[in-house]
């Protein structure tokens, strides 16, 4: 397993951390590698790392975020399969690994230990915005200006919105016929886009879910997230779920809601129907196989719950 540090300061600086991990020489803004490229752009406002490679190899990296960083890194993420590590282990043979594979946003200042199985995807778009225009999002009087005017830890994660999956698309893969000038000017707009659909989802919370969170209430949390995805045939009853992760119910779905922005319940139920989604709309398999993937035995049942996320029935999905 390779190891490695990932410190999260100069944006050309951390090409060259890639550049361990992928190999391949880096030209101006690019790092060009057999497995893939990784594209870095440097803006008055923002900056974008985008990533289009993958690894052959496991590998296991400490990401460390400095105290003095200037900019907060957004992560934006379609294929991203990994798994998180608890800070405490000391061996790499002895891996505490909560595993993660679904597509979402993840917005932290904490530093945490990542171990990538092989092969890993990445296809990411991560956008660091200058700290003192976090509040050109953020309203005077909401609970996340007190948090990030001190600096209080922080955890959250969300989904995809169908216009933030469409601007991660055009810029994770834009067209080959613009010049760098014309494309450069492009991605600015549609990142900087991108970061106000985000905080605009982030803002839909309620206030009462902005708090500032423990680093060990986030890996339990983790741990719990994975868990409850680890088996979609055989939901784990929430009184498992906390036993496992040594949380009450009550602290449980506290800290699950301030991460995730919903119940435990609501998030295993979107991402039922999610993956039941995309399984339908990639044609590898028809409706009623799709419900017996995520878990359903009634039909009805899955319809019913289909139509009342995406607002129509699974069958007209595939007509």
């Amino acid at each position: 397993m390779k190891e490695f540090v990932f410190e999260i300061t100069d944006l050309h600086e951390q090409l060259k951390i890639w550049q361990t991990l992928f190999g391949g020489e880096i030209m101006d803004n690019t790092l060009h590698s057999p497995l893939g490229i990784v594209e870095c752009y440097e803006f008055d406002t923002h900056d974008i790392l985008i990533m289009k490679a993958k690894a052959k190899e496991p590998w296991f990296m400490k990401r460390i975020q400095q105290p003095d960083m200037t900019f907060y890194p957004i992560w934006f993420t379609n294929t991203f399969s990994f798994s998180e590590v608890m800070d405490n282990v000391n061996d790499l043979d002895d891996f505490n690994i909560t595993k993660s594979n679904d597509a979402g946003i993840l917005f932290t200042n904490f530093s945490n230990n990542i171990a990538f199985e092989s092969p890993a995807i990445f296809h990411n778009v991560v956008v660091r915005l200058r700290k003192n225009l976090i509040f050109e999002f953020v309203p005077e009087d909401h609970p996340l200006v007190n948090i990030f005017k001190k600096d209080k830890p922080f955890y959250w994660y969300e989904s995809f919105s169908p216009a933030i999956n469409s601007l991660y698309k055009q810029i994770m893969f834009p067209p080959s016929n613009y010049s760098k000038k014309i494309t450069r000017n492009i991605l600015k707009a549609q990142s900087w886009e991108l970061i106000s659909h985000f905080f605009e989802k982030l803002l839909n919370r309620d206030k009462s879910q902005f708090h500032n969170i423990g680093e060990a209430y986030i890996d339990k949390i983790q741990m719990a997230k994975t868990l409850l995805l680890k088996n979609l045939h055989k939901p784990i009853s929430l009184d498992q779920l906390s036993q496992e992760v040594g949380l009450s119910k009550t602290s449980l779905q506290k800290y699950f809601k301030i991460v995730f922005g919903m119940s435990v319940h609501k998030f295993f139920q979107n991402y039922r129907m999610d993956m039941a989604r995309n399984m339908i709309l990639s044609g590898k398999c028809n409706v009623g196989e799709a419900a017996i993937n995520v878990g359903y035995l009634h039909f009805g049942h899955f319809s019913a719950e289909f139509k009342k996320k995406f607002g129509v029935l699974p069958s007209e999905l595939s007509q």
